[in-house]
């Protein structure tokens, strides 16, 4: 059934003749004799083999198909709650030193900074999107240079969110989900690429003016964030 576990509660509730089901985001426990049909993967393996994890007292086979049940779901859940781990795209504009610096220090306008105070804030990964460098490492030693993804024509702009997007792939598996923290010239061409590929792309700003972008990026910073998993 493809089940890997260490859920001793939920065998010994299995055990016991206590099934869990899932309502409003939560896992609750209900006698077997008022669960209803479970449709779930689990499930229907063990209804081809005939057996019904609602029954009690009816042998050792209907019992671990309960417990199979209760471990099937509490797997699901934790994966439902569990957030992928994300990738965070900047965009490399704005106002720059005069001199060459970290990329991340480089870029020192007051959208840039508050956009990598929010990624820095989220303990993630991230990478600068620029018009020169496709993609950069913040660490990385960069001279300032005059170039927005308004001096490109539109067959450059192409060329660059190709490249952006093999550099990117080659960074980050398919689970990764992108978070792009850019101006639509910065994203437009590359998320369709990316989204092909099989990963998923994330514009959280994206109808927001600068200032709206600003006091949201205040607003998330200032929010506690923590994740509740209630079993």
């Amino acid at each position: 059934m493809g089940l890997s576990f260490d859920g001793s509660t939920f065998i010994r509730e299995g055990l016991g003749g206590g099934m869990f089901v899932s309502h409003e985001e939560k896992l609750i426990r209900i006698p077997t004799h008022c669960a209803p049909k479970c449709n779930c993967h689990v499930c229907r393996v063990l209804k081809r083999h005939r057996i019904d994890p609602r029954l009690t007292n009816k042998g050792r086979t209907h019992t671990m198909g309960r417990i199979a049940h209760n471990l099937n779901l509490v797997i699901s859940t934790y994966r439902k709650f569990t957030p992928k781990e994300k990738i965070y795209l900047v965009a490399g504009c704005g106002k720059q030193l005069t001199y060459p610096a970290a990329a991340k220090d480089l870029y020192y306008s007051q959208h840039f900074q508050a956009c990598r105070r929010y990624v820095e804030d989220q303990d993630s990964r991230w990478y600068i999107l620029s018009p020169l460098h496709q993609v950069i490492n913040p660490e990385t030693i960069i001279k300032p240079y005059d170039k927005s993804p308004y001096s490109l024509s539109y067959q450059e702009r192409i060329l660059w969110a190709r490249q952006v997007a093999e550099s990117l792939i080659q960074v980050a598996s398919p689970e990764i989900e992108f978070v792009f923290l850019t101006g639509k010239l910065y994203r437009q061409e590359v998320t369709p690429i990316l989204q092909t590929k099989g990963y998923e792309t994330k514009v959280p700003m994206q109808h927001l003016a600068i200032g709206q972008q600003l006091a949201w990026i205040k607003k998330e910073l200032e929010q506690e964030k923590q994740l509740v998993l209630n079993i």
